[in-house]
């Protein structure tokens, strides 16, 4: 029984034939790498945008914080105005009572 691959021409056709496979690995490979996707371009835009994400929420939270400040002192300066009134009316409203206690007490004591 003879076996085609025995003979000597044929090592060589094997030996083409892992050639063309390889070139052909080769040549696939290096068309990957000029048309293919620019994974570290990708990942540096990715990175990019992260951070201006990040810089966009702190400064978000930062108005955020000033502006609760100013409420804050907004209604603190409220709250004194108006206890600042009601120790001026309550002191009117004393002094109206005092005059008019006055008064009847000197009605009384000119009988």
């Amino acid at each position: 029984m003879r076996f085609a691959s025995a003979g000597g021409s044929n090592a060589s056709n094997y030996i083409a034939a892992g050639k063309a496979v390889a070139d052909s690995a080769a040549k696939t490979f290096a068309t990957q790498r000029k048309y293919g996707p620019d994974y570290a371009g990708l990942s540096k835009v990715a990175m990019a945008a992260q951070t201006a994400e990040n810089i966009a929420a702190t400064q978000a939270e930062a108005t955020k914080l000033r502006q609760r400040s100013k409420q804050l002192q907004q209604l603190r300066l409220a709250r004194l105005k108006v206890n600042t009134l009601l120790k001026q009316v309550s002191l009117k409203i004393n002094n109206v009572w005092l005059v008019s206690y006055l008064q009847l007490e000197d009605c009384w004591i000119s009988i």
